[in-house]
């Protein structure tokens, strides 16, 4: 760059020198410089020599690149489910986390699954164990003592079940009339006190208390009402679910019907209690005592008693003797070739149900699939889920692209497929690989621009959706071209020429350009490469003009080819 500037600084200087040498006339008149031959020869030997600055025509590869811009975009967008129902004991994301493929994002309860799995591992190593016996065994067990020993287990392992089930339905149980019972006792709370307000009347307190209520109310009625718009914003942008909207208007129907009820509550206060009012709350009173009565009959009868637990229990003791009778028996027998079979099935069973419940502990933690961004997250710690409930929406950032628009007359040059290189203004130091993904031939109605597609393929994990892009694509490249420096070209009346140097004199050639690029233009006609052409000079240079070629200690020009 330095060369440049010393450059284009002395030929300045001699342009103005040449200014004044031509501005000058009359006897007086005497040139700021001109060549010794002039000096020596007088002032008859013709005009001064114009100063120059000349580049070889040489031969280079020449590659024209298109310049487009716009936003980043992505077309990848992931819905995160469960594959099994259960507890949520934790979200490791929040909205707006970037995640990586494999990252956990959700970690359901896995209790009873790592203890089924301890069970199906036990079975499985019991069932290993017998094929190893029925193979190392001389003789060969009967098979009905084969036949009950299984029986045995299988009814060993449905008594167990059993069990659980019924000490897992008796909590269920348990849990649901209880919070049946807590419900009924608060509403009839609730009812208790409001009877008793209308009945004494409102302190100034309460006034106060129910006019902070409704201010509440009014400002998460107002926060509900933009989170929703935002969602309706963010789902006419594809950015998240239909879903996500629908859970935003039932968040802003809940804070509506709350401050409906703060409203109707202060307007009860202000205006103090009417008799139907009375009459209303104290037969709200009688449905609330009725509804606890009943919730608490219906947990008396819904309780599972201890006898069906204590049942349970006595039959899994009973499979379990069943169980060790069969296995006695198993051993006074020689074991078959048919024992030796089912003892594969057997291990083959075990193996499947320890892949099965692996699979299902695997499932209780929940991971990203893609690299992304968190769009959306409607799971809390503490919920209970099934695999319809959608639980995370992730935007992908391995998919992005961005459109550009490009001018009719480019668009002949841009075909799909054709590389490019990108930049990001938020990463400027950075470069990434692209591509003409695809081609919208729909033109704009009023700029006659088309639209296309580029699609960055190499680190686009780290590119910021709706981040601003610009793509350089190669729309042509032509190897061992004809070029010359792009300030050589001339144009007047729409003609295109070179001004050569031959016999320090411009001969004015026309020339016909093909590629161009910041620095060089291509000649398809009209030049061969070692002539040497006018880089610099005075706009003023005709065909025969006297030159003088200049060179700058340090800076000279060099060759087309070599400037790469």
């Amino acid at each position: 760059m330095k060369r440049i500037v010393a450059a284009v600084g002395i030929l300045i200087v001699l342009f103005a020198a040449w200014r004044v040498l031509g501005q000058t006339s009359g006897p007086e008149a005497r040139p700021v410089t001109a060549p010794a031959n002039a000096r020596s020869a007088g002032v008859g030997q013709g005009p001064a020599a114009i100063p120059v600055f000349a580049a070889r025509v040489a031969r280079r590869a020449m590659v024209q690149r298109l310049q487009v811009s716009g936003t980043l975009q992505t077309d990848q967008d992931v819905r995160i489910a469960s594959r099994l129902s259960g507890k949520v004991v934790a979200v490791r994301v929040k909205e707006g986390d970037r995640t990586s493929p494999g990252q956990e994002l959700v970690q359901l309860d896995d209790r009873e699954i790592q203890a089924q799995l301890a069970r199906a591992r036990a079975t499985l190593s019991a069932a290993r164990a017998r094929l190893s016996y029925a193979h190392n065994s001389a003789t060969v067990k009967d098979a009905a003592a084969r036949s009950e020993r299984e029986r045995a287990l299988q009814a060993l392992a449905t008594a167990q079940t059993q069990l659980e089930q019924s000490r897992r339905q008796a909590s269920i149980v348990a849990s649901e009339t209880e919070t049946r019972v807590r419900t009924a006792r608060a509403n009839l709370e609730a009812a208790r006190n409001q009877l008793k307000i209308l009945q004494e009347g409102a302190r100034r307190q309460e006034r106060r208390e129910a006019e902070l209520a409704v201010r509440r109310a009014e400002v998460e009625w107002e926060n509900a009402r933009r989170y929703y718009q935002r969602r309706v914003e963010l789902f006419q942008q594809d950015a998240v679910d239909r879903e996500a909207v629908d859970e935003a208007e039932r968040a802003l129907s809940v804070a509506q019907a709350v401050l409906d009820a703060a409203k109707e509550r202060l307007s009860l206060i202000e205006e103090g209690p009417r008799t139907e009012e009375i009459r209303v709350a104290e037969e709200g009173v009688r449905t609330a005592e009725e509804a606890l009565l009943q919730a608490e009959a219906d947990q008396a009868r819904r309780q599972i008693s201890e006898d069906d637990i204590r049942n349970a229990e006595a039959e899994v003791e009973r499979a379990r003797a069943a169980l060790a009778a069969a296995e006695a028996g198993l051993a006074q027998e020689d074991v078959s070739r048919d024992d030796i079979a089912a003892a594969q099935a057997t291990v083959d069973q075990g193996q499947a149900d320890v892949a099965f419940y692996e699979t299902q502990l695997a499932d209780t933690r929940i991971l990203s699939p893609v690299a992304g961004v968190v769009a959306s997250r409607t799971v809390n710690p503490g919920e209970m889920i099934t695999p319809q409930n959608a639980l995370l929406n992730i935007v992908a950032l391995n998919s992005v692209y961005f459109e550009a628009e490009v001018p009719e007359l480019d668009m002949a040059m841009v075909h799909s497929g054709m590389r490019a290189e990108v930049t990001v203004d938020a990463l400027p130091n950075r470069r990434f690989s692209g591509s003409v993904r695809e081609i919208i031939p729909v033109a704009d109605r009023d700029a006659k621009n088309y639209r296309v597609r580029v699609a960055v393929e190499r680190g686009a994990v780290e590119l910021p959706a709706g981040g601003f892009a610009r793509a350089w694509i190669d729309v042509g490249k032509h190897e061992n071209a004809v070029v010359v420096p792009k300030e050589a070209v001339r144009s007047e009346g729409g003609e295109r020429f070179v001004f050569l140097i031959v016999d320090g004199k411009a001969k004015r050639q026309v020339v016909e350009v093909g590629l161009a690029d910041d620095r060089y233009a291509e000649i398809l006609r009209g030049l061969l490469p070692g002539q040497q052409a006018v880089s610099a000079g005075s706009p003023a240079i005709q065909d025969g003009t006297p030159l003088k070629v200049q060179s700058v200690p340090g800076a000279a020009r060099e060759p087309a080819d070599s400037q790469r």
